[in-house]
């Protein structure tokens, strides 16, 4: 990495490295794929020793962003992965609030990637999307992404990449190979909901997080607010949530995921005194005061 960011400090000549090419451009970590950050700290501590300091008294890190991959599934020490899990009930915001810290603490609180990730929908792979009551594998599948992308801003990642557009092959059962968001050119519900959440919220930031169960968290774009709430879970079940919209308010619109759609539904309902009486499931819907 040093070599490859900078000609390790130059010594390598004077057209070595990327910052010696584009001194702008931002330099991503190779993706580990463990979620042992310990190979981090390990590297911030050769560069401590072989890089040193910058005038502002931070180490000289060899990169610009911290990478890592994760599968949400039912992996442990010693077992391998049987199928794919929730993002809420794995080890996905466990490993992500690792990484930040170690890039708080150690690494100058440089970003923090996830670069891979996702489900397959064959039913014999161990990184599959289930079927939960009338929702099939694919909308679980849309589901799960979808809300694999909030919990890693939740945590503090600034971006997630997922594994990826195209399948390998979907009557493959070996892990990743129907992962994709689209069959022969035809989006798949992952796709229409990614497309769905863009077009309703692509220039929106998180902001605060109001509850745990149901998850309801806050976007902001100027004075708008977006809530996005749903039931972080793989049991099927719902969740009341009483949303309070402020006592001004007198009527919201609420977003609708709709898979084989280009754009959410939508309908306008009355909050009484600012309150909206809701019934979670674990496809997030969207809420806007109007």
């Amino acid at each position: 990495m040093s070599a490859f960011y900078d000609g390790n400090m130059g010594k390598m000549g004077k057209d070595a490295g990327i910052k010696t090419a584009d001194p702008t451009m931002k330099v991503v970590m190779g993706g580990l794929s463990s979620g042992d950050v310990s190979y981090v700290t390990r590297m911030i501590e050769w560069c401590k020793k072989n890089r040193g300091y910058k005038a502002d008294g931070t180490v000289n890190l060899c990169f610009d962003v911290i990478n890592y991959h994760l599968y949400s599934n039912d992996w442990v020490d010693g077992k391998g992965a049987t199928v794919g899990l929730a993002p809420e009930v794995s080890k996905s915001a466990e490993v992500a609030d690792k990484y930040v810290a170690v890039a708080k603490e150690y690494a100058n609180n440089t970003e923090v990637w996830i670069t891979e990730s996702g489900f397959d929908i064959n039913p014999a792979s161990p990184q599959r999307a289930i079927a939960i009551g009338n929702k099939s594998a694919l909308i679980t599948q849309a589901d799960w992404m979808l809300r694999s992308a909030f919990l890693y801003v939740r945590h503090g990642l600034k971006r997630s990449y997922f594994y990826m557009l195209d399948d390998v092959n979907p009557a493959s059962p070996i892990q990743y190979s129907s992962s994709g968001f689209q069959e022969n050119n035809k989006r798949r519900p992952v796709a229409d909901y990614f497309y769905q959440t863009k077009k309703l919220m692509g220039d929106f930031h998180y902001t605060e997080t109001l509850n745990a169960d149901p998850i309801v968290d806050v976007y902001s774009l100027d004075k708008r607010k977006i809530y996005i709430v749903f039931v972080p879970d793989q049991k099927g079940r719902t969740a009341t949530y009483t949303l309070d919209l402020g006592s001004d308010v007198n009527s919201a619109k609420v977003y609708t995921l709709e898979p084989g759609a280009t754009e959410m539904s939508v309908k306008t309902v009355d909050a009484k005194n600012g309150k909206l009486n809701l019934t979670a499931t674990e496809t997030p819907i969207f809420v806007e005061k109007i």
